[in-house]
C-alpha cells in the first residue's frame, strides 16, 4: 500500500480581547448537494492548481526533499478567508488565486470536497476540517455557519487563556487521529498561548494500491543522482500514459480504482510544464522506493511572498467578518506531511489477475524511464484534475 498523509493547521492564532461568552454552536448542517455548475467547479480546480504551483515554486529549495498538500493548505486558508474583509480579503484572494465570487467559492469547495472523498478496499482519500474557537471570545454566527455548511467542520471551544498547553495537545491529538497517527506534534510547544483566539485545522489522508503492481522480486539496488548508493529501485514494464518533450519525461501511474493517479516527472531542464496530452506507451519504469516526513514548517513567509501581508499584521489585519470583538490577525501557519512509496501490500495486489491477464500485446511505442535523479511527483484526482499532493524527490 502507498500511504500519503498530510495535516495542515492554519495555526490561525487570532489574537485579541473579549469577554466570556457561551460556547459556540451552529444549528446548520453541511450542505450535501451544493448547487454548483461544472464551469464553477472547473474554475475552482484551475485556481487551486495555480495556487499549488505557486506554493511549489516558493517551497522547493532544490536542496532538500519537498512534499506538501496544496488542497490541505487551501482548505484551511479558505476557511480563514471566509472571515476576512477589506484589504486583507483582497490580498488573500490574490494570493490564493481566487476568481469566483464568495458565495460560489465556498459552495464549489464543498462540492469539490464531497467529490474527492473515497473509501474503497484499496483506495482511501478523506479530508477533515475543524475549528477551535476560544471560550472567551465572541465570533460572528454568520461566519461559523458558513464554515459548518460548506466545509463540514467540527467545532470545539478551548480555554486558551487558562490552558494553552492542554489546548495544543487537544488539537494535535485530533490531527493524529485524522491522519492514522502519521502526523504528530504538528503545532510545536509554545505556539499556542493565552492570546490565541482560534485555530483552524485540516487533515488529509490518502491510501492507494497501484493498478499495475510492482513485483518485489524485481526490486534492485542502484545509485541516485550519482551520489546516493544502495537505493532500492522498483522495476516493471507496462503500458502507461506517457508524455515527453524536449524539457521533460512524465508517466502517469493509476491507483486501483482509477479515481486517483500519481504523475512522475523527470525534468531534462529547469522547467516544469506538461504542454500536451499523455499517450499510451510501453514503459520500462525504474523508480526508487522512498519515505519522507517533513518537519512542521511555517508558511507565513511563503504566503507573504505571494502577496498575503496584512493578514499577519496585528495593526492592519481585517477579520471583521469573523468577529467584531478585538483585533484579529494570523500569527502563524504550519504544515507537515508524510509520504511512503514501496511494495507494501503489493504482493496481495500482485496475486490478482493484474500481472497474468495478458491476451495480445498492444502495439504501442516503447520507452524507458529511470528515475535515478531528482524528479517531481503529484497525486491528482482524475475526474477534476485537482492536485492533492505534490513533491520533489532529491534524496530517497
Amino acid at each position: 500500500m502507498k500511504q500519503i498523509i498530510t495535516a495542515f493547521v492554519g495555526a490561525m492564532f487570532f489574537l485579541g480581547c473579549g469577554s466570556e461568552t457561551n460556547e459556540l454552536e451552529s444549528k446548520l448542517q453541511r450542505e450535501l448537494e451544493p448547487k454548483v455548475s461544472k464551469t464553477q467547479l472547473s474554475q475552482l480546480v484551475k485556481d487551486n492548481n495555480k495556487f499549488a504551483l505557486s506554493l511549489y515554486k516558493n517551497l522547493d529549495s532544490n536542496e532538500n526533499n519537498t512534499f506538501f498538500s496544496p488542497i490541505s493548505i487551501s482548505q484551511a486558508l479558505m476557511m480563514t478567508y471566509a472571515g476576512a474583509s477589506g484589504v486583507t480579503k483582497q490580498e488573500m484572494k490574490t494570493a490564493l488565486k481566487i476568481t469566483l465570487d464568495d458565495d460560489s467559492l465556498h459552495k464549489a469547495f464543498n462540492k469539490l470536497d464531497l467529490g474527492l472523498n473515497i473509501n474503497d478496499d484499496t483506495d482511501i482519500f478523506k479530508i477533515a476540517n475543524s475549528i477551535w474557537p476560544s471560550k472567551s471570545f465572541e465570533f460572528e454566527q454568520n461566519y461559523i455557519d458558513t464554515i459548518m455548511v460548506n466545509y463540514g467542520a467540527s467545532l470545539k471551544t478551548l480555554d486558551y487563556q487558562n490552558k494553552p498547553e492542554e489546548s495544543r495537545k487537544t488539537i494535535n491529538r485530533w490531527v493524529e487521529d485524522k491522519t492514522e497517527q502519521r502526523i504528530k506534534d504538528l503545532i510545536p510547544k509554545g505556539a499556542i498561548n493565552s492570546m490565541t483566539r482560534m485555530v483552524l485545522s485540516n487533515a488529509t489522508y490518502f491510501k492507494g494500491e497501484w493498478k499495475h503492481v510492482f513485483n518485489p522480486d524485481n526490486t534492485q539496488k542502484g545509485s541516485f543522482n550519482n551520489t546516493i548508493e544502495d537505493v532500492d529501485y522498483m522495476n516493471q514494464t507496462e503500458i502507461f500514459p506517457y508524455y515527453e518533450d524536449a524539457s521533460l519525461q512524465a508517466v502517469k501511474l493509476d491507483y486501483k480504482t482509477g479515481k486517483n493517479s500519481m504523475i512522475l516527472i523527470l525534468p531534462k531542464e529547469d522547467t516544469y510544464d506538461i504542454k500536451g496530452d499523455f499517450t499510451r506507451h510501453r514503459v520500462t519504469l525504474k523508480m526508487p522506493k522512498f519515505e519522507f516526513t517533513s518537519d512542521s514548517i511555517s508558511l507565513t513567509d511563503t504566503m507573504k511572498t505571494l502577496g498575503m501581508k496584512s493578514a499577519f499584521n496585528r495593526d492592519e489585519a481585517d477579520f471583521s467578518l469573523m468577529s467584531k470583538s478585538g483585533s484579529l490577525y494570523i500569527s502563524d501557519i504550519m504544515h507537515k506531511a508524510f509520504i511512503k512509496v514501496d511494495e507494501k501490500g503489493t504482493e496481495a495486489a500482485a496475486a490478482t489477475a493484474v500481472l497474468i491477464a495478458t491476451t495480445a500485446i498492444e502495439e504501442v511505442p516503447s520507452v524507458e524511464l529511470t528515475l535515478d535523479r531528482p524528479f517531481i511527483y503529484q497525486i491528482i484526482d482524475n475526474e477534476t484534475g485537482q492536485i492533492l499532493f505534490m513533491g520533489h524527490m532529491l534524496k530517497p
